[in-house]
């Protein structure tokens, strides 16, 4: 078993093949547009979408009310979230961190206007802010964390999670056809370092394995762009695995247990 150092090394050349992350920084705003507009739709659209996502579990959560949250957005990338996350949560903490230097160099210039939000590089091991987070966010990151390391980074976040917080994890649903497109053109190649797009399944399957429970699963991103008078549809779909993007809630399975007040959850 490799000691903290050594699994700081691996974790972040096996992440970003080293130096991939680092390489495709500058660029990276622009594939994915390239990729988005492929698909009819812009980045803009599915970063706010998601984000809206997160608003209508904080509502519906023990969290609704609190004003004065701190977020933790996780493999923030170049801050394409975090505006939508600072304004919806003006009164809220945002803390953001990458495992690239270049890339939070360029997310911490563009939000450098965000006046509730900051920025760090983390390395995969020890996240860089000495917090309880109310609400943990990964938008298309998991995937990203070789397999070998993706209960280790999780069990990294749960034992930074409040005890009323939740996490939330969105992926790409590889059941999907378009959200496989997406998957297998992304600007990055995981083959080599065994990284693989996640189901659900396997998602809530890693998140039980890392200390959390009380999972939720929802589906989005049914309706395409020339479909999209139908889009108030998608809130029917919830349920239906087919979508193209999916999203896990869950919180710590020892705050569950208490509140159920049985030995065992999930």
């Amino acid at each position: 078993m490799p000691n903290d150092s050594q699994l700081n090394n691996i974790n972040r050349c096996a992440s970003g093949q080293c130096i991939s992350f680092d390489n495709v920084a500058q660029n990276y705003l622009a594939m994915m547009e390239n990729l988005s507009e492929k698909v009819g739709y812009s980045v803009v659209y599915f970063t706010e979408y998601k984000v809206l996502d997160l608003i209508k579990e904080y509502e519906n959560s023990v969290l609704q009310g609190k004003k004065d949250l701190k977020i933790l957005n996780y493999g923030c990338g170049i801050g394409l979230s975090d505006f939508y996350l600072s304004k919806n949560f003006p009164d809220s903490k945002i803390f953001c961190c990458d495992i690239s230097p270049k890339i939070v160099e360029i997310a911490s210039k563009r939000g450098e206007n965000l006046k509730n939000v900051s920025y760090a590089v983390c390395d995969g091991v020890k996240l860089p802010f000495d917090e309880k987070f109310d609400i943990i966010f990964l938008a298309n990151v998991l995937r990203h964390v070789p397999q070998q390391f993706q209960v280790q980074t999780l069990q990294m976040l749960q034992n930074s999670l409040s005890d009323d917080g939740f996490i939330m994890i969105y992926e790409f649903n590889p059941y999907n056809p378009v959200a496989y497109y997406f998957y297998k053109n992304e600007h990055l190649r995981y083959d080599e370092y065994n990284v693989r797009i996640l189901s659900a399944k396997n998602s809530v399957k890693l998140l039980k394995n890392s200390g959390f429970g009380d999972f939720s699963v929802k589906y989005r991103f049914f309706i395409p762009p020339f479909l999209k008078q139908f889009s108030d549809v998608e809130k029917y779909l919830l349920n239906c695995p087919l979508g193209a993007n999916y999203y896990v809630v869950a919180k710590k399975k020892a705050l569950v247990r208490g509140r159920i007040g049985i030995c065992c959850f999930v």
